[in-house]
């Protein structure tokens, strides 16, 4: 379990910055209005910093209509409008954090590459959350990600 949680702190981290987190009580809170800045890595071959996150995030454009939080199975569903101008594929994730801990207990993405712009696209992602350690939030994050 914490190799999972190193590995995925740098994404929970700058979900947490986009989006905010949604209530325990599993109804999620509107989507989150700042704006997290640039995120670089240092390229090990050249020393060049380089972004760490190609994407472009549109989480004031992604909606969470529902999110369980109850121990097992858990998923969550909404939709996301493209801008006009999007070109690439839409990564949508929602992860269940411990709002005391910030340790990310689960966490389930889909890849849309079938949308129209402009137009609302459903999401739905589903993982198993196992035992909860008491609260637990959903924290949502949407990106558009170059195709290739």
């Amino acid at each position: 379990m914490k190799p999972l949680i190193i590995k995925m702190a740098p994404m929970v981290l700058l979900t947490l910055a986009v989006a905010g987190c949604g209530g325990g009580d599993g109804n999620p809170s509107g989507p989150g209005t700042s704006t997290a800045g640039a995120v670089t890595t240092q390229d090990p071959g050249s020393g060049n910093k380089v972004a760490s996150n190609p994407g472009t995030g549109i989480i004031n454009s992604t909606n969470m209509k529902s999110c369980n939080t109850k121990e097992g199975k858990v998923s969550a569903t909404g939709t996301v409008t493209l801008p006009a101008d999007a070109k690439g594929v839409v990564k949508v994730s929602v992860s269940w954090v411990d709002p005391k801990t910030s340790s990310v207990l689960a966490q389930a993405s889909q890849t849309i590459t079938d949308f129209t712009a402009g137009k609302p696209a459903d999401w739905s992602v589903a993982t198993d959350l196992g035992k909860a350690p008491g609260e637990v939030h959903c924290v949502l994050g949407s990106t558009i990600l170059p195709a290739g």
